[in-house]
Order: structure tokens, then sequence, then C-alpha cells
């Protein structure tokens, strides 16, 4: 697959320790765990109280930000109400074949946001999958729990 878009909900969880959060995304990877190739691109919101919970927005090395209006790991507005207006983000992501650079746009009419050159890429000439979902981290007494879109799975 050269490309994937999704449209998902913006919502502003609350996460209530350091260790926790909640993020709705799309996925496109090339390669695997197992083999020790594998190549993700990951778009769209995490909530975790302004904690850093991995590599994200400009703080990774290697994505080029083209737009001066959209901020990368800036708010979204306006955010999803529990029984109320419901507000939701289109994000597109696609390989440009000529230069093979991955690009990330935003909204229907595919406001260019920026790219990941082919070059920081040992392994997605093209995606072998697409996933789009959500996730969740809740520290609880039980252990710690992580909710996925398909299930739920727990470690202690």
């Amino acid at each position: 697959m050269y490309g994937a878009k999704a449209t998902i909900s913006v919502w502003d969880p609350t996460v209530e320790s350091r260790d926790e959060f909640s993020l709705s995304q799309i996925w496109i990877t090339s390669g695997s765990y197992k083999e020790n190739n594998l190549n993700s691109i990951e778009a769209g919101w995490q909530s975790d109280r302004y904690n850093v919970t991995g590599c994200y927005n400009l703080w990774c090395p290697g994505f080029i930000q083209t737009s001066d209006t959209i901020v990368i790991g800036g708010s979204i507005t306006p955010i999803s109400a529990f029984e109320g207006n419901q507000f939701e983000i289109t994000i597109s992501l696609w390989k440009d074949r000529k230069s093979g650079n991955w690009w990330l746009s935003l909204g229907s009419n595919h406001s260019l946001v920026g790219y990941w050159p082919a070059a920081i890429f040992a392994n997605l000439a093209y995606a072998d999958d697409v996933q789009w979902g959500g996730e969740i981290v809740n520290s609880n007494i039980s252990g710690l729990t992580h909710y996925y879109a398909d299930g739920i799975r727990s470690f202690s």
C-alpha cells in the first residue's frame, strides 16, 4: 500500500497519573518485530498530561514540517463532548513515488503538514499493514492495563 486515510474523533480524555495516556491514530508499517526490521509511521492525537511517553511530534528526528499554519504537537480544537457535539480530524499518509518521501496531510482539503524523508526508513518502500484505532494505558491496583481497539490485554 502506498497510502491510507483515517477520520477519527477528537477527544481530550482525562489521564490521572504520569504513566497514563490515551491516543487515537492511524499506523502504517512495513517489516516486523520478529525480523527486527519494523518501520512505522503513526499519526493522530494523544493525551498524556504533557508527559513524554516516547518519540512524538518534532522531538523525533527526521520529520520535515512544511506547514507554517499547522502546529505539530499543538492542541486540536474543537473537541468532542460526551452526549454533546462530536468533532473529527481526517489524516492522510501517502508515499510520493517520485521522491519516496511519506507525506502527512490533514483535513478533507489535504492541507500539507510535512513529510518523512525516504532516507530515514530502511524498510518502508511500501506499507505492509495499515491500522486505525486507539490505545489507553490506565494504571490501577491490579497492574497495568492496555486497551486496544481490538480488546483488552493486561500486564502485571
